[in-house]
């Protein structure tokens, strides 16, 4: 019961007492000290904030990214998103290749860099906001400014900045409309891929539909299949797992410990 006290108030001095540029930058920087992290916060008038972490920074633009992302630290952060889409249950090794489609910031190649493999990871984001930051993470791995879809063309892209919930399908959240351009990912890439990693906001069947010709040479799938899709927010779990069952996929983990609706596919052909 005391634990249970001391981590609700916790979660609420973290979400709700933390501030905002400097005053999240002090709070944050001192909630490190305390925890013997090594991680420091700054914010770039104009620019977002930076997290200095040993040799290595992150930036991202909003102060939530700090409070729910990196509060216990950016290596932790690559731990946790590992656990959310089953990649402690692959084996990975230097030259894999690893496609991200909606990298956000790029938090995934986080999991790689702690465990210093060194794979190719490429990343797909179509919101120019968000790349330029993803871009200064992830360097020098590749990033595209492309939404994967199941057809190649300019599509309208439903924007949420806060809840980084944009999708290429209209939702409650959207508080901004971009034009981007879309394509199918099997017009992109024809090589070996290792993982096929998918977070596409309730548009993960379209996503994988656009990858059918190269779907023979992905080896596992990580999808997050939450409800997501559309105005009515549903889940893509039947639509996703009947689709990958028809092509030669079995399903070998579902649901993350966090309780995140993530699915891990391997190829069975």
């Amino acid at each position: 019961m005391i634990s249970l006290i001391k981590k609700k108030l916790s979660t609420f001095y973290r979400t709700k007492l933390t501030g905002t540029k400097i005053v999240l930058a002090i709070n944050y920087n001192l909630h490190a000290i305390m925890t013997s992290n090594n991680n420091r916060l700054r914010y770039i008038k104009n620019s977002g904030y930076l997290i200095k972490y040993g040799k290595n920074f992150r930036v991202f633009p909003t102060p939530e990214c700090a409070t729910y992302l990196y509060w216990n630290g950016v290596s932790n952060r690559g731990l946790t998103i590992g656990r959310s889409y089953f990649l402690d249950s692959i084996i990975f090794k230097d030259g894999d290749i690893v496609i991200d489609c909606g990298a956000n910031l790029g938090d995934l190649k986080l999991y790689f860099d702690n465990l210093k493999v060194d794979i190719e990871y490429i990343a797909f984001e179509p919101n120019l906001y968000v790349c330029s930051y993803l871009q200064k993470n992830i360097s020098p791995s590749k990033h595209y400014q492309i939404a994967l879809w199941n057809e190649s063309a300019t599509k309208e892209f439903f924007v949420s900045t806060h809840t980084a919930d944009s999708s290429l399908i209209n939702h409650p959240f959207t508080n901004q409309i971009l034009k981007v351009e879309a394509r199918r990912l099997d017009e992109l890439e024809i090589r070996k891929i290792k993982l096929f990693k998918v977070e596409a906001e309730g548009a993960e069947i379209e996503v994988l539909m656009g990858a059918e010709k190269i779907l023979k040479n992905i080896e596992f799938i990580s999808a997050d299949l939450g409800p997501e899709r559309g105005m009515d927010q549903k889940n893509t779990i039947t639509a996703v797992t009947n689709y990958l069952l028809s092509k030669n996929f079995e399903l070998v983990e579902a649901i993350a410990p966090s309780n995140r609706l993530t699915f891990l596919f391997k190829n069975s052909a």
